[in-house]
């Protein structure tokens, strides 16, 4: 089977090509799209391909805005951090959702319903589709805005406005304030990362959530890559990868 992942966060499509490899070996990733410009793109060029994971929430839009310009010839399987009970009503048969972060049982539990469909309709699941972006219209994106951290015995309110980046830290997910001062977080990276705002908040490398206004100077770095200065000021360099250069640069001009 040749899938197709439509993924923003690298780490995220990272995760779930192993899952689906461990899965089953003849599941095979043929091609990450990271934005609704690429995937238009490549579903134009391409179509040979047996099943689509889709995340909502992309960078440059929601991939519902996909299907207004190319037509998807395969089931499609959505990623999302949207709450659980507003989507079961699409728990339907050629459109499936996986809610994030994804577990093992239950992308096993999408993969055999795909295998116990009787058909696949494109009429179907265009209907679908269209209900689906519809429904999303009318709920209310609630991003955290603030987290209780604890120092000694005290525990302290942290607006998400006064937060530099997120970091991890001796293995532990830090929160630094514009001010410098860190906190250690009972949260993963991935699991903060699902809850904010991805307009104020970037994801660097494995490391670092960074906020648009703890940025203050880029600087060209060799092999196309970029090196930030970051305030507060971290001992180790902040390199942003020649892939993520151009969402990168997406990301700082919404």
């Amino acid at each position: 089977m040749k899938i197709v992942i439509v993924e923003d966060e690298f780490y995220a499509a990272e995760r779930l090509q192993k899952m689906l490899n461990n899965f089953e070996e003849s599941l095979q990733c043929i091609a990450l799209l990271e934005s609704v410009q690429q995937a238009v793109a490549w579903f134009q060029e391409n179509s040979d391909y047996d099943l689509v994971f889709m995340d909502i929430q992309l960078a440059d839009g929601i991939s519902l805005e996909i299907f207004s310009q190319v037509d998807i010839v395969a089931p499609i399987i959505f990623t999302t951090a949207y709450d659980d009970y507003a989507l079961k009503a699409f728990e339907v048969n050629s459109v499936d959702y996986l809610l994030k972060p994804i577990s093992a049982e239950k992308l096993a539990r999408s993969l055999r319903k795909l295998k116990e469909l009787s058909g696949f309709s494109r009429r179907s699941q265009q209907d679908q589709i269209e209900r689906l972006a519809g429904f999303l219209q009318k709920i209310p994106v609630q991003y955290k805005s603030r987290f209780l951290v604890k120092t000694g015995a005290v525990l302290l309110p942290i607006a998400i406005e006064n937060v530099a980046y997120f970091t991890i830290r001796n293995q532990l997910t830090n929160l630094v304030t514009k001010g410098g001062k860190r906190y250690v977080l009972e949260f993963t990276l991935d699991e903060i990362e699902e809850a904010i705002d991805p307009r104020l908040f970037y994801r660097i490398n494995r490391q670092m959530l960074l906020s648009f206004g703890a940025v203050i100077k880029i600087h060209p770095y060799f092999s196309n890559r970029l090196l930030l200065d970051v305030q507060p000021p971290v001992d180790d360099d902040i390199i942003v990868s020649k892939r993520k250069v151009p969402a990168f640069k997406e990301w700082l001009q919404q």
